[in-house]
């Protein structure tokens, strides 16, 4: 999977994705007779079937902090010596990585399949944005099935947290393996798109989810 620290401007927020996606259909009408081949039709159809699709986010996998693996519900005194030393350097050098996947799951009800040529997303962990980027990969959704869309993230907390103590940030990346329903609050907004020709459309708006891990 291909990802890039680029990501859009916010736009305005909400979850009217649905809605808002059978609006860019009814702007499309007129271009499809301006169009011909079944390719585009079939994309465009494939566009309507995403638009009815549902996605949740799932959760985390993969957490490592300064490089080290944190296992669900482990917290910091559950660290090896030599695990300690590395997370007392990095707090020391003011070096602290945090990488991790973000799991979403992106459900079709529909009897057609959808598709996704990329996504855009934003990551906020307790109401602070760290990182936004995209997804350079296309996605398709059978009829009636699931996908889950595994994001990679990589990014380094002082940075992206200014003005937060290490303690505060160590401790919120331990809360990424709570496992009980009571560590930190996470929220990713993303908006997919999908290729009509050779134009890539989008989602008017993000979708938000959120999950407290």
């Amino acid at each position: 999977m291909k990802m890039t620290g680029k990501g859009l401007v916010n736009k305005k927020i909400n979850k009217e994705y649905p809605l808002n996606m059978k609006k860019v259909l009814v702007v499309l009408i007129p271009v499809l007779f301006a169009l011909s081949g079944c390719g585009v039709l079939n994309q465009v159809g494939e566009m309507q079937q995403l638009s009815n699709c549902d996605f949740s986010l799932e959760g985390v996998e993969n957490v490592r902090l300064a490089g080290i693996h944190l296992k669900s519900g482990m917290n910091k005194s559950g660290l090896g010596i030599g695990e300690s030393m590395t997370l007392t350097g990095a707090l020391f050098s003011k070096n602290l990585p945090l990488q991790m996947n973000l799991l979403i799951k992106a459900d079709n009800p529909n009897n057609r399949k959808a598709s996704m040529s990329k996504m855009d997303f934003i990551l906020e962990l307790d109401n602070n944005e760290i990182v936004r980027g995209n997804v350079l990969e296309k996605y398709e959704i059978g009829p009636g099935a699931s996908t889950l869309i595994s994001i990679p993230i990589d990014v380094e907390l002082f940075q992206a947290l200014s003005g937060k103590t290490g303690e505060s940030l160590v401790n919120l990346a331990f809360s990424l393996v709570s496992g009980k329903g009571n560590g930190a609050k996470i929220t990713v907004k993303v908006k997919p798109y999908i290729r009509i020709g050779t134009k890539e459309l989008a989602s008017p708006t993000y979708i938000s989810l959120n999950k407290r891990l």
